[in-house]
């Protein structure tokens, strides 16, 4: 795309479109500068996050626990909540992330029981109605970010879940299955009983 631009504003000069090329000073950041830029949540953090107990900051801790992707978790039908076998069905953007099964920790069990028994269709609601990505992010996280005084984005809240699930040694696979991470051979996989016990074991090694 970058280079595209550069194109556009050569030929823009050379019609005397434009008397500058502004591409030129476009910055290109590494695949790696672009992770740095993502900032997971401090133990400190998460335990604030708990003691506000606002319903805002109850939603960043299931996203925080889940490791979902915004769009991810506010899009979850309740048909896809299974409260009994601690586990729910979500997930987009890659065939690995696609309708994948992701267990729900013992922490934050009451938090997606209680929001269950509360909405309608869908699992986070607002006035019996789904809350888009851009409606969270400007009318509730923003808002509990500055007021909590932290400095985070919603995908800094996956980038904790995976950052978590590394610090407390969850297993490598299941870690890339709960986050929907690319496995080789096993982006059609059938969950069995065993297999979405063993993930809901995994994640509740996060002791936080």
């Amino acid at each position: 795309p970058i280079t595209l631009l550069h194109f556009m504003y050569k030929y823009a000069m050379k019609k005397e479109y434009v008397d500058k090329d502004y591409s030129q000073y476009i910055i290109r950041v590494s695949a790696k500068e672009k992770q740095q830029l993502h900032k997971a949540f401090t133990h400190g953090e998460i335990e604030k996050l708990w003691k506000d107990d606002s319903t805002d900051a109850k939603i960043v801790l299931i996203f925080i626990y889940t490791g979902f992707r915004a769009t991810e978790l506010l899009e979850i039908p309740k048909e896809n909540i299974h409260l009994k076998d601690h586990y729910m069905v979500g997930g987009k953007k890659t065939d690995a992330g696609k309708n994948r099964v992701v267990p729900i920790h013992k922490k934050i069990l009451p938090l997606v029981r209680a929001f269950y028994r509360a909405s309608g269709t869908h699992l986070i609601e607002e006035n019996g109605r789904p809350i888009t990505y851009m409606h969270f992010k400007d009318y509730h996280m923003i808002p509990l970010m500055e007021r909590l005084s932290m400095k985070h984005t919603l995908h800094d809240a996956r980038h904790t879940c995976a950052s978590l699930m590394k610090e407390y040694e969850c297993d490598d696979l299941y870690r890339k299955l709960i986050m929907g991470h690319r496995v080789e051979d096993l982006t059609d996989r059938v969950y069995t009983h065993v297999e979405i016990a063993r993930l809901v074991l995994e994640i509740n090694k996060i002791k936080i």
